[in-house]
């Protein structure tokens, strides 16, 4: 049997985004403790992910309305083009 989680980014006035975040595969038969649910490791993992899904389709959606001119609309120019690391209480 395989689980996946997937995460859906709708914002309105694009198409729906889907993200695979994670799968997982468990055997069928016999069920054990061992297998029920998520592990420590898997659901780590996972949530890992989708922070960094989620905190990236923020910051983007964010960047794209922050950079037309409130006064004229038209785009401003970008001054520069670096990765930047933002740190959050999830990692």
């Amino acid at each position: 049997m395989r689980f996946a989680i997937q995460l859906v980014i709708d914002k309105g006035d694009t198409p729906i985004e889907t993200q695979e975040i994670a799968s997982f595969d468990r055997t069928d038969g016999v069920l054990s403790i061992h297998e029920l649910g998520l592990t420590l490791a898997e659901s780590k993992k996972a949530l890992a992910r989708l922070q960094i899904a989620i905190t990236n389709a923020q910051v983007m959606n964010y960047s794209l309305r922050q950079r037309s001119c409130p006064c004229c609309r038209r785009l401003r120019s970008l001054k520069d083009n670096r990765t930047i690391t933002v740190r959050t209480c999830l990692g």
